[in-house]
């Protein structure tokens, strides 16, 4: 969060208790897919929580439009310029703040959202930073105050400090620095700034075309190759590629070459939007080496750039070369390659759109092309069942694109219900200040055909070892594991989930130094005598988010939490054996029922961890003071009990 300075004034003096510091948000932890994110601003009228946002309303009365949205994009990619990062502009579909979703790859909107609310004097701005615990959509969202003054210069101070926030970056205490947090103009990153995002994130990598020769002269030009299945390309697919423009000489040259007997049209698109905020240059040479066509993005915020060719060579060559436009004030970033044979192509199952801008890079053509033909039934990485065992395992080593040994990543599949794929992974050095780490271990549902898989991590001896599941969801699923010594050798065992039992997922490995926080929050026993029902009131002394974890023996429990008008707010059941995380949810001063029920004898067990900084997107709005006191005369249970705090305290479960 941002604050304003407080001008001085003459009421009389007065203490005020600070929130205090039970779980605060844990700064530090980086996104899963750093080189693929993306960024929306909200329409006015999407909801969060009880009000609407009215950003555009808000800025627009401060200054032009096209001013106030090109301070948030240059906020985002002046830290994408400086890490291993791309963010790319999405629209957004004004679903509520918070919906139920994938933490990161909703195509609804973007990871990031930046919207406007009310909020108190004292805060110009909130965010909510990335969590390994942190369900649904909330995560990455930026709330502006729509009662605060702004000038263009002040508004990119806002926008770059809480931008650092959603990155994963806490306040820093150098006055200098952006994260700083008190706004200071001109925002420019500090070297420290720029230090502490490389340390979560790496320096921008090469792509996957720049191997030891790179990819930058015509000789050395990377071929985008056609599928080998099934008797050879027809054409009727695109044919895809990507790459990164990651320094100011950086260029990339691809080869296209044409299907024997074909001399029709044929037109290549090199796409920025959605992707990264890169204006490309694009060159379109023939195999003597002259220039035929060049074009030049046009959008400062995420391009299409096309070129096509009426009449092509048969059985000859085409080459791209691709750089950043001299005139764009953007110069790095992703950007994604598809060229089609017009006179061949048949419909697609899925858009060029859609596959330009998602996870494939590591996909061998006959994928892609599987891809487009058929993306509910795809598989990505049928590996024949040869890596069903820890002596075959696939080693996650860092690869191109990828910024460090600190956070690996793989795309794999289960392609049958007897499927296992096992994956090596080595902790990295100990360094000056860190002897251990935190292994923490995720699989995300991919985006065509996914599948939430089941893990386990088996140590060097190919033993079981203990972790901790830290969420559970329809859309992921991840392990934390303590005190993993300096390179240490650990396996990971993927396996199909009960249903369905086949499909692609992604998997994400870091190493980090911050423990996910869940707390005992509150637990039970449901009997035949009590109708297999336990009720509680939950009490919300201050607007906060909460992210439940519901474990259950026995039989399935289901928690459902509602307001004392009766409203739902909440629901969320778990099976035995089968933990799930409810959507992480805000919840606003007042009382709650809780009721916990089955249809059999049970036991359950309720852990969460809150978010209490940033204090979340209604903490200081006026709407909701004063905030809930309750009665002194109902016991309230807090888990864990802190005997120092005053009353009321922020959060308790009790009798109903």
């Amino acid at each position: 969060m941002l604050k304003t300075k407080q001008k001085r004034n003459n009421r009389s003096l007065r203490c005020e208790q600070l929130e205090e510091r039970w779980t605060p948000a844990q700064f530090g932890i980086p996104w899963a897919d750093s080189t693929h994110l993306t960024m929306s601003i909200v329409p006015d009228g999407t909801r969060v929580e009880t009000e609407s946002s009215q950003l555009s309303t808000a800025l627009d009365a401060q200054m032009a439009r096209v001013t106030w949205q090109r301070m948030i994009l240059q906020a985002a990619q002046t830290w994408a310029n400086a890490a291993n990062l791309n963010i790319g502009l999405v629209n957004d579909g004004g679903q509520p703040i918070g919906v139920a979703g994938a933490p990161q790859g909703d195509v609804r909107f973007g990871d990031i959202r930046v919207a406007g609310l009310p909020l108190g004097d004292d805060a110009l701005a909130v965010s909510i930073p990335p969590s390994h615990t942190t369900t649904g959509t909330y995560a990455g969202d930026i709330i502006i105050n729509t009662r605060a003054q702004f000038t263009p210069e002040k508004l990119y101070a806002v926008l770059m400090h809480e931008m650092g926030h959603v990155l994963g970056l806490d306040h820093s205490t150098d006055t200098n620095s952006v994260m700083y947090p008190t706004v200071h103009t001109p925002a420019v990153l500090t070297a420290g700034d720029i230090a502490a995002i490389t340390e979560l994130y790496g320096r921008r990598a090469v792509d996957f075309n720049e191997g030891r020769a790179g990819n930058n002269t015509l000789k050395d030009a990377t071929r985008i190759r056609f599928s080998v299945e099934s008797g050879g390309y027809d054409g009727s697919t695109p044919i895809i590629g990507y790459g990164d423009i990651g320094s100011a000489t950086d260029l990339d040259y691809f080869e296209v070459r044409t299907l024997d007997g074909y001399q029709g049209p044929i037109t290549f698109r090199v796409q920025t939007s959605g992707i990264s905020m890169l204006t490309p240059r694009v060159w379109l040479i023939d195999s003597a080496g002259r220039v035929l066509q060049t074009k030049l993005g046009v959008n400062s915020n995420g391009t299409v750039v096309t070129i096509q060719i009426p009449q092509s060579v048969s059985d000859g060559k085409y080459f791209l070369r691709i750089d950043a436009a001299t005139h764009s004030t953007y110069k790095f970033g992703r950007y994604g390659v598809a060229v089609t044979f017009d006179g061949l192509l048949q419909p697609t199952g899925i858009s060029i759109d859609a596959v330009l801008r998602g996870r494939y890079e590591s996909l061998a053509p006959e994928n892609v092309d599987q891809l487009f033909k058929n993306p509910a039934a795809s598989i990505f990485e049928d590996d024949l069942h040869l890596d069903d065992t820890p002596l075959t395992a696939i080693p996650l080593r860092v690869q191109p694109g990828q910024p460090s040994e600190r956070d690996l990543e793989a795309t794999g599949s289960i392609s049958d219900p007897t499927d296992v794929d096992f994956f090596e992974v080595r902790a990295p050095r100990a360094t000056n200040t860190i002897s251990s780490w935190v292994m923490t271990v995720t699989v995300r549902r991919a985006l065509a055909n996914g599948i939430v898989p089941r893990i386990q991590v088996l140590d060097s001896n190919q033993q079981p070892v203990a972790t901790q599941i830290i969420k559970s969801s329809n859309e992921s699923f991840a392990v934390e594991l303590l005190g993993v010594p300096s390179r240490a050798t650990y396996f990971i065992r993927v396996q199909a989930p009960l249903q369905p039992a086949t499909g692609n997922y992604n998997l994400h490995v870091n190493f980090g130094t911050i423990p996910a926080e869940l707390n005992a929050l509150t637990s039970g026993r449901l009997t035949a005598g009590a109708g297999f029902n336990v009720e509680q009131s939950l009490y919300i002394a201050r607007s906060q988010m909460f992210n439940f974890f519901l474990t259950a023996t026995l039989a399935p429990v289901t928690m459902t939490i509602r307001d004392l008008s009766g409203r739902l707010i909440h629901r969320q059941t778990a099976r035995p054996g089968q933990p799930t995380s409810g959507v992480s949810k805000m919840f606003l001063p007042g009382q709650y029922s809780v009721t916990f029920s089955s249809s059999a004898a049970a036991t359950f067990r309720l852990r969460g961890s809150r978010i209490t900084d940033p204090i979340g997107v209604v903490y200081n709005s006026p709407v909701y003071e004063p905030q809930y006191q309750p009665n002194p005369e109902v016991p309230v249970y807090v888990f864990p009990f802190f005997p120092f705090l005053p009353t009321p305290v922020p959060f308790g479960f009790g009798p109903p």
